[in-house]
């Protein structure tokens, strides 16, 4: 699990949403990634976070993109991530149709 950030620096905030994407990726765990989302306790970086998870998908294959689009809805869904933040970054070509509502 990613270290927690201490404070609000993005940076950090940067440093430990790369890993934990990468863990996520690898261990496929989507309960383990929000918990790590939400220790990150940064809301005010939601949107730059899923932006950055965005431009790494379009470089990675087609499952690890839906493993991606997997953890963007639980986001949503659980609250972790607001809809208004989750509009800033929505690309709907992004997700698969088996995601989309």
């Amino acid at each position: 699990m990613p270290e927690k950030p201490t404070g609000a620096d993005w940076k950090e905030v940067e440093d430990s949403s790369r890993l934990l994407l990468l863990e996520y990726l690898d261990s496929h765990d989507v309960e383990e990634a929000l918990e790590c989302f939400k220790e990150l306790a940064a809301p005010q970086f939601h949107a730059r976070i899923l932006k950055m998870a965005m431009v790494q998908a379009l470089d990675l294959k087609e499952e690890e993109r839906y493993l991606y689009a997997k953890l963007f809805k639980s986001l949503f869904e659980e609250s972790i991530v607001s809809e208004q933040q989750f509009e800033q970054r929505y690309s709907p070509s992004f997700f698969p149709k088996a995601l989309r509502n």
